[in-house]
């Protein structure tokens, strides 16, 4: 067993160093979190690690301007003289923005002589951090470095976004990306034409719970009228996810049959088989399930997952042969395994499915953002492109949903002011201009008819919000595929 050290400031404030007990070393090809025992000296910080190869930490952060992201380091090795933790936060997050904007160069992206300038700026900045004779003045110039380096990232990826959207709009038209919002309930007549003019699709969210309260008997009043709603509204329709461990949506019936595999199989095919044969007339899109690759519930290993993800899409096929198959990854940056002894990362579960014939039509990604255990800690969406690159590896179409789970606290002090709200702008555009993503789903609709609840996360005003989406589908996207709108 090995050991990293890292040097801290002594005014680190208290929130940030707790958070910091989050941090974590990352392997493998998709940098995921894994495992890692650590603990506070005085001012340093001391992580323990079995493996004699180079690696890299990741740890939330706090920088000016922005919150406290989870920042990826450049390689360390084990040695004797410690780390200052913040220098190498800055090393790593520099490296990505010069290789990446050096890529994006190479796909013929042009980048304005300022913001080749900025680079400059902050690489001066990190040297200066690198050649400083005390820590303290390391970690004043790596502090300056990082809180240039994160407008500067966003900035470029706003930069190849509008330049890849508008090369896709010159060589193949408009997108034909769904676009749409979750509805767990039919809207009123005023936020249903709202809605409309906001969107061209929409996934309709079933809640397996209300719907069958009791073993075998369904009560689907209130989804047919939904399904009956989005319908002739001439959405284009999704429905799912169908199974969903994580949500609270299992039936209480269900727990009987904890760590019952074989029977918790059974009874959650028998529920997609049905909802899809009650459907399938009207709906060919299906979100089979969402989340188990992080649901730790049911009494279900992490191999009992799989297997069960499987058996589900195997069912929905059987069902629906000639329809389209998605599944849902939770926490897709695998926030998770810092603390819990999982063996998939979320890009390896969607790959095994792949692997083992799945053949998925869409794999949905929730970039979620704020204090929910379904949320993810603060990524930028410099980060959001990288994950989205990453995935884009399975050769499966992509779907995200965007925004953060519903709670009356604020977003986590990760993210101040109006943060917040311009990361899920700047992520809704993006998901437009990438031609993998098929499908953006924004995960707040059914909440922003509470204004307080809206702004308590952070989100503005639901009418400024619905004017934004109005006008990204007006500029972007083509009417209702139904030509009903």
């Amino acid at each position: 067993m090995g050991q990293f050290t890292f040097i801290i400031p002594p005014d680190l404030p208290s929130t940030a160093r707790q958070d910091l007990l989050q941090a974590c070393l990352v392997g493998g090809y998709e940098h995921a979190p894994i495992p890692t025992p650590l603990r506070f000296e005085g001012n340093t910080l001391l992580v323990e690690h079995d493996t004699h190869e180079s690696t890299h930490i990741l740890a939330p952060w706090p920088v000016a301007g922005v919150g406290s992201p989870m920042i990826l380091s450049g390689t360390l090795r084990e040695r004797e003289q410690p780390y200052i933790l913040a220098v190498e936060l800055a090393r790593g997050r520099l490296f990505q923005i010069r290789t990446q904007m050096a890529d994006w160069e190479g796909q013929g992206v042009r980048f304005p002589p300022a913001e080749h300038q900025a680079l400059r700026q902050v690489t001066r900045l990190f040297g200066q951090a690198v050649l400083s004779e005390t820590p303290e003045e390391a970690h004043r110039f790596a502090q300056e470095a990082l809180a240039l380096c994160y407008p500067l990232s966003d900035r470029l990826t706003q930069y190849w976004a509008e330049q890849f959207m508008a090369q896709r709009l010159s060589d193949h038209g408009t997108p034909d990306t769904d676009w749409g919002a979750r509805l767990t309930h039919v809207p009123d007549s005023s936020a249903a034409m709202a809605y409309c003019q906001a969107f061209n699709a929409v996934r309709l969210v079933p809640n397996w719970q209300a719907i069958e309260p009791l073993e075998a008997r369904c009560v689907w009043d209130g989804f047919d009228a939904l399904v009956d709603w989005a319908a002739q509204a001439g959405l284009t329709l999704s429905i799912g996810p169908l199974i969903d461990l994580t949500s609270g949506t299992a039936p209480a019936w269900l727990s009987q049959w904890d760590g019952d595999l074989p029977s918790l199989a059974a009874f959650m095919s028998d529920f997609v088989e049905t909802i899809m044969n009650r459907y399938g007339d009207r709906v060919s899109s299906w979100q089979v399930f969402s989340g188990l690759n992080h649901a730790d519930t049911l009494g279900l290993s992490e191999d009992d997952r799989l297997r069960l993800a499987a058996r589900l899409i195997e069912s929905a096929r059987q069902t629906a042969p000639h329809a389209e198959l998605g599944i849902g990854i939770a926490l897709p940056w695998g926030d998770f395994l810092v603390a819990e002894e999982y063996t998939y990362s979320p890009f390896v579960f969607a790959d095994t499915l792949q692997r083992v014939g799945c053949n998925l039509a869409g794999i949905e990604l929730e970039l979620l953002n704020g204090p929910s255990p379904r949320a993810s800690r603060l990524r930028t969406v410099f980060d959001c492109y990288r994950l989205l690159d990453l995935f884009a590896n399975l050769g499966a179409p992509l779907e995200l949903q965007i925004g953060s789970p519903p709670t009356r606290t604020p977003p986590d002090h990760a993210q101040t002011d109006g943060a917040h709200q311009d990361w899920v702008s700047q992520t809704l555009f993006l998901g437009l201009s990438i031609p993998q993503v098929r499908a953006i789903y924004w995960s707040n609709w059914d909440q922003t008819a509470d204004p307080i609840e809206a702004i308590g996360r952070g989100e503005p005003d639901p009418s400024s919000r619905y004017a934004e989406l109005r006008q990204l589908r007006g500029k972007w996207l083509p009417p209702s595929k139904s030509g009903k709108l």
